[in-house]
């Protein structure tokens, strides 16, 4: 797997950045990665997919924490009526929404442990070969 840099989601998180200068207890990360697996990856191949996905890509995002062994468990399958309308244009530009299975990770270890609240969502598009994961936290 490998992060990708998205225009579309470049200027979104720039104004992200812009609404976490104002409220720095707030925190709104959105990124994309690739599904293509590397030689590196194969420590992950245990999972299915798209698990295997889901970890890998919080590994890359936070590189500080150890989620070597997460399961399928920690995850779940949200329905596609449950996710904010304002994002939908964002995210289906990057990843198509209709071909898309939407997680949440609802495990409170690493990143997350010490959060007053948190969401951290993936939108895994088998089509694109792509995961796009997005977390918002408090802390």
């Amino acid at each position: 797997m490998k992060y990708l840099q998205i225009s579309q989601i470049l200027k979104t998180n720039e104004i992200f950045k812009s609404i976490q200068e104002k409220h720095p207890s707030f925190t709104i990360d959105l990124e994309v990665f690739s599904c293509k697996s590397s030689k590196n990856d194969k420590i992950f191949n245990t999972l299915p997919k798209p698990f295997r996905y889901l970890v890998q890509t919080l590994a890359l995002a936070y590189p500080d924490y150890d989620f070597e062994n997460e399961n399928a468990l920690s995850f779940t399958l949200m329905p596609y009526q449950d996710v904010v309308n304002e994002l939908i244009l964002i995210i289906d530009k990057t990843v198509r929404l209709d071909k898309c299975e939407i997680f949440s990770y609802k495990n409170r270890s690493g990143p997350f442990e010490n959060c007053k609240w948190y969401f951290c969502f993936f939108f895994y598009c088998k089509n694109e070969k792509r995961i796009l994961m997005l977390n918002l936290r408090s802390l």
